[in-house]
């Protein structure tokens, strides 16, 4: 589109330093924060240690089915089917969850 001419002398870029653009390279968006692994009630701290939270329950969702062993130290609701092992400080089972297996609560 532009051309320099030839009888022009040859303009050295650092001095033309109106036409120039810069960008800013420094990065303000904040890292996403990580889950931690925590040996708390639910397995999961959300970053908020020493705080009081409430726990939330573990679940087995209708239409899921597990088979194996489940511990946990806090609440499990069990709408699906467990066959195994199931050992939890609190369970409940819902009329369309079945424990086939041994439930110690």
């Amino acid at each position: 589109m532009f051309s320099k001419k030839s009888n022009e002398p040859e303009v050295n870029s650092s001095e033309n330093s109106e036409n120039q653009y810069t960008e800013s390279t420094s990065d303000s968006t904040p890292e996403p924060e990580q889950a931690s692994y925590d040996a708390g009630s639910n397995g999961y701290s959300n970053g908020n240690s020493g705080r009081s939270n409430p726990t939330k329950p573990s679940i087995i969702s209708e239409g899921f089915e597990f088979v194996g062993t489940i511990t946990s130290d806090g609440v499990l609701n069990i709408s699906g089917v467990i066959k195994g092992k199931v050992t939890a400080k609190s369970v409940l089972v819902d009329s369309t969850g079945l424990v086939e297996g041994e439930l110690f609560s």
